[in-house]
C-alpha cells in the first residue's frame, strides 16, 4: 500500500515539474542591430548603447519571439516609453487586447496572458500620430507584428535576458532609429514550486480513500 502511494506521488511530482518547466522562450530570425546612444531606457530594461538586439523591419519580416512549451501563462511588464507619439502595446493571440500604452501606462505594469500553443508570440506594437499637409490634417495609425505584417518606417527589435525572458522594443519611426519608443518585458510565469507536491498529495490521499471503501465494501 505504501509503495503504491509512494509510486504515485513521485509521478505526480515527475509529470507536474517536467509540465511546469517546460515552457520558454526564444527568438528565431532578425538582423543584429547595436543600439546607438540616443537609448533612454536603460534603468528599466538594463540595456545600453553598445548591446546587440535582433531587430526586424519592412524588409525582414519573418521570425520574432517564440514560445515552446505551451500551455503556459506569460506575463507582460511595461518597461516604458521614450516618445512624442501614442504607442501601444497589444496581445493579439486571443483577439486585440490592448494592455499597455505610453500616456495611461506607469512603469512596471503588469499583465497576463495564458497560452495554449507553441509558436511565434502574440503580439504587436501600435502607433498613433497626426500629420499635417498646408492647410488640412489627418491621423495616422500603424502597426508592427511579431512575424506580421510591419509598416513603412516602423521596426521591432527582441533581446533575450539571462533569465530567458525577452525584452520587446519598439521603434515607431519617428526619425530616430534608437529603439526606445516602447519596451515590453516577456516572461513565462512559472509554476509555484510547492504547486507538484500539493498534487501529489491529493493524488495520494484520493488513492488512499479510495482503497479504504473498497476494503470495507469487501468486509461488509
Amino acid at each position: 500500500m505504501k509503495s503504491l502511494l509512494a509510486a504515485a506521488a513521485f509521478v505526480a511530482v515527475a509529470l507536474t515539474t517536467s509540465i511546469a518547466s517546460a515552457a520558454s522562450l526564444g527568438i528565431v530570425g532578425g538582423n543584429n542591430f547595436v543600439l546607438n546612444s540616443g537609448f533612454d531606457l536603460n534603468a528599466t530594461t538594463g540595456l545600453s548603447a553598445g548591446d546587440t538586439v535582433k531587430r526586424w523591419t519592412r524588409n525582414n519580416e519573418a521570425g520574432g519571439g517564440i514560445l515552446t512549451g505551451a500551455p503556459t501563462t506569460l506575463k507582460f511588464t511595461y518597461l516604458g516609453s521614450e516618445a512624442a507619439h501614442f504607442n501601444s502595446f497589444v496581445d493579439t493571440s486571443s483577439g486585440h487586447d490592448v494592455l499597455f500604452d505610453n500616456e495611461n501606462s506607469s512603469v512596471y505594469d503588469m499583465a497576463t496572458s495564458w497560452v495554449t500553443s507553441d509558436g511565434l508570440l502574440g503580439f504587436e506594437f501600435e502607433t498613433e500620430y497626426r500629420v499635417c499637409f498646408f492647410i488640412f490634417c489627418k491621423d495616422v495609425k500603424k502597426e508592427a507584428e511579431n512575424d506580421g505584417d510591419i509598416d513603412r518606417g516602423l521596426s521591432i527589435a527582441l533581446f533575450q535576458d539571462t533569465d530567458g525572458s525577452l525584452i520587446a522594443l519598439f521603434g515607431d519611426g519617428s526619425g530616430d532609429s534608437d529603439m526606445d519608443d516602447m519596451a515590453v518585458r516577456i516572461s513565462v510565469v512559472p509554476v509555484p514550486a510547492a504547486l507538484p507536491l500539493f498534487g501529489a498529495a491529493l493524488l495520494g490521499m484520493g488513492f488512499l480513500a479510495r482503497r479504504r471503501k473498497q476494503k470495507a465494501a469487501l468486509q461488509a
